[in-house]
């Protein structure tokens, strides 16, 4: 036990940094809304950055401007991401769920316009942001969570050296729709052992031929797949809209029910819950398919973290 695991520090509302290829600075509401309502809505491309989103997109460049006018650097620091090539804005990543005491925070509300997204600057923020967490502030833990319908988010997460944790079912409501929410997460000893030389070997090294920040770090594994609402039924009767997941074990666990996202259940397929008995023998059939997940994953983890 320690007696003392310390504070970490709150980001200070001014926190700017600088890398090779990206600048970060906190959101200017007058000077940064317009650009980023312009790229980010007026056609079905530019507005995918908001599918999975708590919020957005919105029907004016004002009632975007007032919803960013809430934020408190407290709860959410906001920072815009430019690149260092054209010196525009390419995008946005935020500190949030600061938890100083547990010395635990979160990289969230990242969006990239559709032409910087899977480049260096892309992956620099987030080197930027994890190393300013950890090494500065005094962070042991950096968290990533997302939809788990959101693919690429998921497979970002893993390919920065984030590790899958599990996911929390009916998490919240998006949107009018459930959302189960994935979770992933970095720690400091992780930072120090490889994750931040990996970063910087991808970023700065320019080895040829080049090697994934995804091989670099282990090829973590982003989560279990998800599948449609009439590939679950197959396993469990559920409703129509439910969402499953499907783990490289082959098994598959139910999560929530998102209607913006799945698809319909097959006509003929049972759509009302099974008798009582039925649910009982479901329920323990669930539990024991959820242990093993667990069980194959931690294994799973620890082979690739001994790769790393």
């Amino acid at each position: 036990m320690v007696d003392d695991w310390g504070q970490a520090k709150l980001p200070a509302p001014d926190t700017t940094l600088e890398g090779a290829y990206c600048r970060l600075r906190p959101l200017e509401l007058e000077r940064d809304v317009p650009v980023l309502f312009a790229e980010t809505h007026g056609d079905a491309t530019k507005a995918a950055v908001w599918t999975y989103m708590k919020y957005g997109p919105w029907e004016t460049a004002e009632a975007m401007q007032a919803h960013y006018a809430l934020l408190k650097p407290a709860t959410q620091l906001m920072l815009i991401v430019e690149s260092k090539q054209s010196g525009k804005i390419v995008g946005s990543i935020s500190y949030m769920t600061m938890e100083p005491n547990d010395r635990s925070i979160e990289l969230g509300s990242i969006f990239y316009f559709a032409s910087a997204q899977r480049t260096e600057a892309n992956t620099e923020a987030a080197y930027l942001l994890a190393r300013h967490a950890i090494e500065v502030l005094g962070y042991r833990r950096v968290e990533w969570k997302a939809n788990a319908l959101n693919a690429k988010s998921r497979k970002s997460a893993a390919r920065m050296g984030f590790v899958y944790e599990g996911i929390l079912r009916s998490k919240c409501i998006t949107k009018g729709n459930n959302r189960d929410t994935i979770y992933f997460s970095m720690l400091e000893d992780e930072w120090y052992a490889s994750r931040k030389a990996n970063y910087e070997k991808w970023l700065y090294q320019n080895a040829t031929p080049r090697i994934s920040l995804a091989e670099l770090n282990g090829n973590l594994y982003a989560g279990p797949e998800p599948v449609t609402a009439a590939a679950a039924a197959a396993f469990q009767p559920t409703r129509a809209g439910a969402v499953s997941y499907v783990s490289p074990n082959g098994l598959t666990v139910l999560g929530a029910a998102a209607t913006m996202t799945a698809s319909p259940l097959p006509s003929g397929s049972p759509s009302t819950p099974a008798s009582a008995g039925d649910a009982s023998d479901s329920s323990a059939v669930l539990a024991r398919l959820r242990a093993l997940e667990q069980e194959l994953t931690a294994l799973k983890q620890k082979v690739l973290g001994g790769q790393a």
